[in-house]
């Protein structure tokens, strides 16, 4: 047999309007997700800079004007359009966006995963984020500090949550080189032979810019030739707090430092703006996380932590901590690289080794698509599953169930799944050749129970939603057999769908003879007969014989046996 498990097809939810560490997670695990052959979508808020970087990334995108309106009118179209495009894996990134999630998973279930960037410390164990939460399968947290956080505040269960760091791309060679380090500073108008302390993150009283900015001041006052780099948007477009980006300028220009601080905006070019400094400052008040830091360790840079939140565990073996609100604190521990260029050279190269070991994007995404494919993989539960192999094809999309026992025989069939929560179970000792069993929808179940034999180019399908086609025990098909829970169109009649999927139930002990097709909705009776060349449009009793087109009752209270006497 050819097995072929399709690869889940995943969309990433991202309504943020804002542009930082966050809003670049799902485009960058996207953009390694369509590298390795996943089909990889996009749910995001039209005209912001999720909505742009999805696209230059390659990602597909449903766009909306704002979540309200989504969760107000457009959810069912979204559900649509993912259905169209048989999405298995959904996974969020702000807590807000969970709601859309939940609504997405009423109407058609999937996986749904979290990850919590924020380290949220309130406690959301009211009934709606019970609800809310009660349809995630697996939520990430981002550190351990946002695991203990997550544990303490979110209505679940620990056996749901798993700490994963995040990572990002390591480059094997960070820009070292003098002369291009003179170019890049020269391009953002800071003296060549100057030190450059440097900070790289949103603008907002969260990251600690304003009190690098006072530590600054002190270091000034003894180290003339220092500048600071800050480099993040300077409007709420690009993530920052407009407010808070006033009151830094106001700052720096109060205390005379508007020749030495280099306020440069967003930047896509983060690894030139990191190689222009020399120490990289980091002095958040309370991160989930700190992608930034991890960036800087890629970028072979000495590094000045926060001693709160995340930062501790990601920087501490690597890097000097400090208390984010003391500006002495932060100076303080600058001047250590200051004095003692062996140590921050040291620590450069440390902090490289550690995020090429631990904190690369391929370890993150590896980690990452286990916890997909582990949560989403497709049930192949075997017993001879050599011999499955060598003699059929099969073709298993993600979120699927396939049981075959051992006993069983099958051979040279063609067996397809499509959709989600589809199970297809084959009991022990069933006999199929050169058959072709399919299911095409939703939640539908084909059982073929023990004892069966069902013979050459047969056809099961199960169709829709909900559906199921159920073969009880003892059952003999003979060739070319038709078994179809759905026309294959759709019929309407005043604007309206009239012909709907129903389920077919065959008994036990049932004979249908060559060229048999059963159409939706019908039941067969247990040790019943249908005959040569008939069409079963209607349900017939236990112990019957049917036979024409359409067929009729002929004979009842019959049974039937696999030998003939002669």
């Amino acid at each position: 047999m050819n097995i072929e498990i399709e690869k889940p097809a995943i969309a990433h939810i991202c309504l943020s309007q804002g542009w930082g560490g966050l809003e670049m997670y799902p485009i960058r695990t996207g953009k390694e997700s369509i590298a390795r052959g996943y089909k990889t979508y996009g749910i995001c808020v039209e005209g912001t800079q999720v909505a742009t970087g999805m696209k230059a990334a390659g990602i597909e995108v449903f766009e909306v004007s704002s979540k309200k309106s989504l969760v107000l009118s457009q959810v069912t179209k979204l559900d649509k359009w993912l259905r169209s495009r048989n999405v298995g894996i959904i996974h969020s990134h702000k807590s807000g966006d969970i709601l859309v999630s939940s609504l997405l998973d009423v109407l058609t279930k999937r996986k749904a995963f979290f990850t919590e960037h924020m380290g949220v410390t309130r406690s959301k164990k009211d009934p709606y984020h019970r609800w809310v939460y009660s349809h995630l399968d697996r939520i990430f947290s981002i550190s351990d500090e946002t695991y203990e956080r997550n544990i303490n505040a979110l209505p679940i269960k620990p056996q749901k949550l798993t700490r994963l760091w995040l990572g990002t791309d390591i480059p094997e060679y960070p820009i070292e080189d003098v002369d291009e380090i003179k170019k890049i500073k020269q391009e953002l108008a800071i003296p060549v032979d100057s030190v450059v302390v440097g900070n790289i993150g949103r603008l907002c009283i969260g990251k600690g810019q304003l009190e690098l900015i006072e530590a600054f001041s002190l270091l000034k006052q003894s180290t003339s030739n220092m500048h600071l780099l800050l480099v993040g948007g300077l409007d709420v477009s690009e993530g920052s707090d407009n407010a808070f980006v006033k009151t830094l300028k106001d700052r720096i220009s109060t205390l005379g430092l508007t020749k030495s601080v280099h306020l440069v905006g967003f930047r896509k070019d983060t690894n030139r703006m990191l190689a222009a400094m020399d120490i990289v400052c980091l002095p958040n008040h309370n991160e989930a996380f700190g992608l930034t830091a991890i960036e800087a360790m890629a970028a072979k840079k000495a590094i000045v932590g926060s001693n709160t939140g995340a930062l501790p565990e990601i920087l501490e073996p690597v890097a000097l901590l400090c208390n984010p609100l003391s500006p002495q604190s932060i100076a303080d521990k600058i001047e250590e690289y200051l004095i003692d260029q062996h140590y921050l050279g040291q620590n450069a190269k440390k902090a490289f080794e550690r995020a090429q070991s631990e904190f690369s994007m391929k370890s993150h995404v590896d980690k990452l698509f286990d916890h997909y494919l582990n949560e989403t993989k497709t049930e192949i539960k075997r017993g001879n599953f050599l011999r499955l192999r060598l003699r059929n094809k099969v073709k298993v999309e993600s979120n699927n169930t396939l049981s075959i026992a051992k006993s069983s025989r099958i051979r040279q069939c063609n067996i397809s799944i499509k959709g989600f929560g589809n199970k297809l179970l084959i009991d022990d000792n069933v006999n199929i050749r050169r058959s072709h069993i399919e299911i095409d929808g939703n939640n539908c179940l084909i059982h073929i129970k023990g004892n069966s034999t069902i013979g050459q180019n047969c056809y099961l399908s199960a169709r829709e939603k909900n559906i199921n086609l159920v073969v009880g025990e003892d059952c003999m098909f003979s060739r070319n057999v038709k078994i179809m829970t759905s026309d294959g169109h759709n019929i309407i009649k005043e604007g309206k769908r009239i012909n709907f999927a129903k389920s077919i139930n065959i008994g036990s002990h049932v004979w249908l003879a060559d060229n048999v097709t059963l159409l939706k909705g019908v039941t067969v009776g247990d040790n019943s007969i249908v005959g040569i060349n008939s069409t079963l449009t209607k349900s017939s009793p236990s112990g019957s014989i049917t036979a024409g087109n359409p067929a009729r009752i002929v004979q009842k209270d019959v049974t039937w046996q696999h030998e003939i006497d002669y």
